[in-house]
């Protein structure tokens, strides 16, 4: 009888095992169809300080730096983005206000400058893919050239989703972004498709305000998990209390232009007003998409040669001495 149970087990075991299985390969990875943002405001985007509000553990975003995490923008020519864009990011390891570290300048790290450029990509979704990577090996080739040797023609660093603003200087209020060159690329057994460890893929939810409303919150992954994206590694960034000392771009050697605006603008949260179009990357290209309403340091990324390669930021973890 004993035998006969034992037997049954693993059987039972086999089957789930199998349907597990099955579950994953049904999953093409990354979505369908999934794009960035069509007729992207990039412009609006790079407007205002971006904080991070929940996001995914990367190599080099430890969980431990999950404080205080910002992201700015400078354009080196406000009038011609496809000059750059200086990556100003910066966050706290250990606690609020406890060890701030950065780069771009953030912090007083200028060993770091980080670079975007628009990606060499045509289309109504183009303004929405980014390459960011190392200032000095990003802004020293054509656009193409640096795709290639990324293996990333449509960007690293790409918005696939957006909530709008009253605020038309800055144009949303939130973004949901995925960093790396095919992410996210790791089947999941329900279907969807999470950012990869093994390919060290970013996944950020971005808000204007850094104490977000949590409809807001919810509202973006509703529509994350509408595109196809799994949610369920994201993890919350403590902003209560946050004074950002150290993340003004003005203080940062090396950047463009003059510093943008230190306190998040006014947004309007999803509760407070009703559901409105959502612009995202779908299955037919870009949607609008209905949410709960209007309503992320920003993952910046580069694929290193040689030993890093399966490091969609690898140069970052050679330049601060980590290994891939």
């Amino acid at each position: 009888m004993q035998c006969i149970t034992f037997i049954a087990t693993l059987l039972l075991l086999a089957s789930a095992a199998a349907e597990a299985r099955s579950l994953r390969a049904e999953s093409q990875c990354p979505p369908p169809g999934l794009d960035s943002v069509r007729d992207f405001n990039l412009q609006a985007y790079i407007a205002a300080p971006w904080y991070a509000v929940e996001q995914v553990v990367v190599s080099y975003q430890p969980r431990d730096s999950f404080f205080c995490i910002t992201a700015r923008y400078i354009p080196v020519d406000p009038s011609n983005l496809q000059k750059g864009i200086d990556v100003v990011n910066y966050a706290n390891r250990g606690g609020v206000n406890n060890n701030p570290i950065g780069v771009s300048g953030a912090a007083g790290n200028s060993s770091m400058q980080l670079f975007a450029v628009p990606a060499p990509t045509t289309g109504p979704s183009a303004a929405s893919k980014l390459l960011v990577g190392p200032k000095q090996f990003v802004s020293a080739a054509p656009a193409a050239a640096v795709a290639q040797r990324l293996g990333a023609p449509n960007g690293n660093y790409r918005v696939v989703a957006a909530g709008p603003s009253q605020d038309k200087r800055i144009g949303y209020d939130w973004a949901i972004i995925v960093g790396g060159a095919a992410a996210p690329s790791e089947p999941t057994a329900d279907g969807l498709c999470a950012p990869s460890k093994a390919q060290d893929e970013g996944f950020w939810l971005f808000h204007r305000n850094p104490l977000a409303p949590q409809s807001d919150i919810d509202a973006m992954k509703k529509v994350a998990k509408g595109l196809g994206i799994d949610t369920s590694r994201l993890e919350p960034v403590v902003h209560e209390g946050c004074k950002y000392e150290g993340a003004d771009p003005a203080a940062a050697p090396g950047t463009a232009a003059a510093a943008q605006p230190n306190a998040a603008p006014s947004t309007t949260s999803a509760s407070g007003s009703g559901s409105q179009p959502v612009s995202s990357g779908s299955a037919a290209g870009s949607a609008t998409v209905s949410s709960a309403g209007p309503a992320k340091v920003v993952g910046t990324a580069a694929v290193a040669a040689g030993n890093c390669n399966k490091h969609w930021f690898g140069w970052l973890l050679l330049m601060h001495g980590k290994g891939c």
